[in-house]
């Protein structure tokens, strides 16, 4: 709420206009916006400031959440891709590699052997 007031403040020194309203000074800009504007004047503006980061943060809050399930689904992918990779290295390596013509044994049933 005070930042507010102060970046008020900010910007009304920065206007120019009416001769009534040219300030001095920071202490100047205070006391005329007291005697002019009242209280109030200080936080004129305030609720469209608020509906606005109200607007921005579910903006950022929609593309966290998006990205998230993106990441979500794409490690789900390549984790199923290794898992497939690493299973079909397994049960028949890649042809080119030392053991080439080499049979694996399933564990299950020993007497079966596998060609790679």
């Amino acid at each position: 709420m005070l930042s507010f007031s102060v970046s008020r403040l900010q910007a009304k020194q920065e206007i120019g206009g009416n001769i009534a309203f040219r300030y001095t000074g920071t202490l100047d800009a205070i006391v005329k916006m007291i005697r002019y504007e009242g209280l109030p004047g200080f936080y004129k503006g305030m609720g469209t400031k608020i509906v606005q980061s109200v607007f921005a943060a579910s903006v950022l809050f929609m593309v966290k959440e998006e990205l998230v399930k993106a990441y979500v689904l794409i490690a789900h992918q390549s984790k199923r891709v290794l898992r497939n990779v690493m299973y079909s290295f397994l049960t028949c390596p890649l042809k080119g590699a030392s053991h080439v013509g080499a049979s694996i044994k399933l564990q299950s049933s020993p007497e079966k052997n596998i060609p790679c």
